[in-house]
């Protein structure tokens, strides 16, 4: 499959008169309508996946969540939070053709946008995104076998499983890989 890419070059002379971000959602809707489903973005080391309207990438170094979080944060970005089947498929494909990443404890977990709030003695424990919604909320809740599992009850940060792309929580502070995603739209 063949990606047809125009330059801003290009397309500065095919539309003088477009403001800067005009150009940008065209460059952006140029990619949109390419048959591939992963194509390189206009952002460093992101991939567009055009069916979900989001940027993913997966550092090549692990983290702890706290530094995972910072990382998307200061690339422009955030963890990723699943907000459909849709997502889950299209992360989980990138999930697993990029290679495993440095210094991971574990390189079947990959951190995501979400933890466990705390709660009281005997209480449930919820998970939110980064964006405080349930899972549900957001559109995507499905856990891993016997999880959540809570194990050493320290596990309140979210992670996905390689082998499957489902949910899982795990240790904070442990250096696992983890992915960033930016959205193209706001959802």
């Amino acid at each position: 499959m063949r990606v047809k890419l125009i330059t801003l070059d290009r397309l500065i002379k095919l539309s003088p008169t477009l403001t800067a971000r005009n150009r940008a959602r065209s460059i952006v809707r140029i990619i949109l309508r390419q048959p591939s489903v992963l194509v390189p973005s206009i952002h460093t080391r992101y991939q567009l996946n055009r069916n979900v309207g989001s940027c993913y990438k997966i550092p090549k170094r692990a983290g702890t969540w706290n530094q995972a979080y910072a990382q998307c944060r200061a690339d422009g970005g955030h963890l990723v939070v699943l907000n459909s089947q849709a997502e889950h498929d299209a992360v989980f494909a990138l999930m697993n053709i990029e290679p495993k990443v440095e210094n991971s404890q574990a390189w079947w977990y990959f951190y995501a946008g979400f933890r466990a709030e705390n709660s009281e003695e005997g209480s449930p424990r919820v998970f939110k995104t980064i964006f405080n919604e349930t899972l549900d909320e957001a559109g995507y809740g499905t856990w891993a076998e016997n999880e959540p599992n809570n194990f050493m009850k320290h596990e309140d940060c979210g992670t996905l499983f390689k082998n499957d792309g489902k949910l899982n929580d795990a240790l904070c502070n442990h250096l696992y890989g983890y992915i960033c995603e930016k959205e193209v739209a706001p959802k």
